[in-house]
């Protein structure tokens, strides 16, 4: 049997979902020219897509896709901005200060953080923020590089102004002997970069947070899908996300 999907998740009834995620996801949203959803990488820790079904306007939380309930609640306001382009975007653009935000449950590394978004402006920071306001927390700054804090090390990730792109960042240690940080940087399914940094020491999660480093320090853009997985992904896993939802950005 094929798999099921539909023209546009807001008109999808519930029933005709039931099962389908498992923590996988499927297949939910047709794309430009009626192009289904792919598959996410198996064993996701959490998934927050706008789109979701019956998703609108003023909702407070942001469902987790994965089926492990890690939803998101939604900071500053971010519950008004949503809107129904892409298939359910966060319009976060300056001056707005929302964020997304959740504290259920942590990850240790090797985690990869997923990410489609639409900065308002070049090197834009504060995409992501594992844990506000301490060390060793995983996070966008300075200068729109993912860095672990301190800054040891730091990778940039090529954020361009007013132009949709997915990125997936892995924290985890350098040759997995734990004794140095390593950050490994994927855009548009492609490796861009990677850095050795600091000593060995704790990966802190506490409140993860999409839209804002240290409650305070905003990014401006665009927010799409975001997902976090408890393990690296390989490339080829990469590739395969990042083909399964382009055709929702125009990519």
């Amino acid at each position: 049997m094929s798999p099921l999907w539909y023209p546009h998740v807001k008109e999808a009834p519930l029933q005709g979902l039931t099962g389908m995620w498992g923590g996988v996801g499927s297949n939910l949203v047709a794309g430009a020219g009626g192009v289904p959803d792919g598959d996410y990488t198996a064993g996701a820790f959490m998934i927050w897509d706008p789109s979701e079904l019956g998703y609108t306007q003023g909702q407070s939380t942001i469902s987790d896709l994965s089926g492990n309930s890690r939803n998101g609640s939604l900071q500053n306001q971010m519950d008004q901005y949503w809107q129904s382009s892409n298939y359910g975007v966060f319009d976060n653009s300056s001056p707005r200060t929302g964020y997304i935000s959740n504290n259920q449950g942590s990850c240790s590394i090797p985690v990869t953080l997923e990410f489609w978004a639409k900065p308002q402006t070049t090197g834009n920071q504060g995409l992501w923020d594992t844990a506000p306001n301490q060390v060793d927390t995983g996070r966008q700054n300075p200068g729109g590089k993912a860095e672990w804090w301190n800054q040891n090390p730091n990778v940039d990730i090529d954020m361009q102004a007013n132009t949709w792109a997915h990125w997936c960042i892995t924290y985890k240690w350098n040759n997995n002997d734990s004794s140095t940080r390593r950050i490994v940087v994927h855009k548009n399914g492609q490796s861009i970069g990677a850095a050795n940094g600091g000593q060995n020491s704790a990966f802190v999660w506490d409140n993860y947070c999409v839209g804002a480093f240290n409650y305070g320090n905003n990014w401006g853009g665009l927010i799409g899908v975001t997902a976090v997985y408890n393990s690296e992904l390989t490339t080829a896993q990469v590739q395969t996300n990042f083909n399964a939802r382009k055709h929702r950005y125009g990519l």
